[in-house]
């Protein structure tokens, strides 16, 4: 990769004499502080505007407005392969880095945010990467501050937060919390983010998981110990895993939010090891959750599919005790089901529904000298239909745009369409549900002039269970 390396990044006080970011109500202009502990970074937006997240292990979370939301910039920040990112960083900065502690990509604009820690792993810093332009991120930034809930009369300095993840205007946040009674902390604030809130909304979260050999299993209060965000059938889930890899799938709505413990079902095992990073993605209109797993001696990128993500394993009575393995214990998956691949990554992070971003060390664990590669890889070709209209099970589908009215003629043509529901869904290329629209006759007008220009994926649905899947551009 061409790099260029330019002088510190500042962002000034011009910036915020800009509007105010949507995401953020009442931010302060601070220093932040440089010798914490900082657990996760992630971008979050709303598809108009974009902040940065980051997370300490304390439970303190920092909202900062990185004035970063000009989807015309994807282009240009686009990128295939860094050779060595940590060299690229040291060289900028002057810092001799201990270690990159994550990664996150900005869905609006693809700029990739990168946190480190130097100094004998007493100072982080964040670097933001557009492309081949690498920028330091000044420590004076406009942000709101919310901070954890105290349980119990524990202060916050006994929570060790686990990870984060953003969906439908909600930040989601899972803790370990050593109070001695309670160790798993789910909870939840929707934007905007008013400075200095105390994230009040949680659940403490029991898992029944573990066949230890009496055939009965236990409870466990370990925490949701990575996240993931996604929309399966119209319906919002929260997915991920637990220390040692028990997998959930639920909706946000099944939790009461009250502080009460919630039980989170098993619904599938990905057996040894932990979980590294989450990325959910929407391929062709059928789901995936990835697992990037570190197992005994190696890692694995793991696809899991519909059929484990869906809450389906609750009605074929396949969780807790009953749900499957996914590796090692003799089961066997189809290719949609689950496919394993070895890896030699250490980080990811989606970059579209067809790729992610990964971090790869190249060389020992502890040799000063290793270099980090980053690069974007795909988890699927996502060739969707090609062609707008589309035949199946006597249902005839046809998809025509309108551009001078700005707007989706969709027609159906089958004697059985209209038995049951049908509806169409456009998602963004991000993943991102931007309008659904019921289907109740022959021909529907769906009005798009409130999208922007770009690429869009269209899932024709029915409760008889066609499903219809293609690109639509709309200019």
């Amino acid at each position: 990769m061409k790099k260029l390396l330019t002088s510190i990044f500042t962002l000034t006080m011009a910036l915020v004499l800009n509007s105010q970011n949507s995401l953020l109500n009442s931010p302060v202009t601070e220093v932040l502080p440089t010798t914490w502990t900082i657990s996760k970074i992630k971008v979050i937006d709303n598809g108009t505007d974009a902040a940065l997240v980051i997370a300490a292990y304390n439970g303190e979370h920092y909202i900062i407005d990185i004035n970063d939301n000009d989807p015309n910039d994807k282009t240009e920040n686009a990128i295939t392969t860094v050779e060595d990112i940590k060299g690229d960083i040291e060289d900028l900065s002057g810092y001799e880095v201990d270690l990159i502690q994550g990664i996150t990509v900005n869905p609006i604009s693809h700029s990739v945010y990168i946190c480190v820690i130097h100094d004998g792993y007493e100072t982080y810093s964040v670097f933001k990467l557009s492309g081949d332009n690498l920028e330091e991120i000044d420590n004076t930034q406009t942000f709101s501050k919310l901070t954890a809930v105290t349980i119990a009369g524990n202060p916050v300095e006994n929570w060790g937060l686990q990870d984060i993840t953003w969906g439908n205007n909600t930040l989601y946040s899972s803790t370990l919390h050593n109070s001695g009674s309670v160790n798993g902390i789910l909870s939840r604030i929707s934007a905007p983010f008013n400075h200095n809130t105390t994230i009040s909304e949680y659940n403490s979260t029991s898992c029944h998981t573990h066949d230890r050999g009496e055939g009965e299993g236990y409870f466990t209060d370990a925490p949701l110990e990575k996240l993931a965000f996604g929309n399966i059938d119209g319906n919002d889930r929260l997915l991920g895993t637990f220390t040692c890899a028990p997998g959930y799938s639920f909706e946000p709505s099944e939790l009461s939010w009250d502080g009460t413990t919630a039980e989170i079902k098993e619904m599938w095992n990905a057996n040894t090891g932990r979980t590294l990073d989450l990325a959910f993605q929407t391929q062709n209109g059928t789901p995936y959750l990835f697992e990037l797993h570190t197992g005994l001696d190696d890692n694995y990128l793991i696809r899991i599919g519909e059929t484990f993500i869906d809450g389906s394993p609750e009605e074929r009575d396949e969780v807790n005790l009953n749900r499957k393995f996914l590796r090692f214990m003799g089961e066997v998956f189809t290719n949609e089901e689950v496919t394993i691949t070895e890896v030699s990554y250490s980080q990811m992070e989606k970059w579209s529904e067809c790729e992610v971003l990964v971090l790869e060390q190249i060389g020992n664990d502890w040799d000063p000298d290793s270099t980090f590669k980053l690069e974007v890889v795909e988890t699927a070709s996502c060739t969707a239909l090609s062609s707008k209209k589309t035949k199946r099970d006597n249902l005839s589908v046809n998809l025509n745009y309108n551009r001078k009215n700005k707007a989706l003629e969709v027609s159906l043509n089958s004697k059985n369409a209209f038995s049951a529901k049908n509806e169409i869904l456009i998602y963004n290329l991000t993943g991102n549900l931007v309008l659904r629209q019921e289907l109740t006759s022959n021909t529907t007008i769906v009005k798009t002039n409130n999208l922007k220009r770009g690429t869009y994926i269209t899932i024709i649905n029915s409760n008889n269970e066609n499903k219809f899947t293609s690109k639509v551009f709309i200019k």
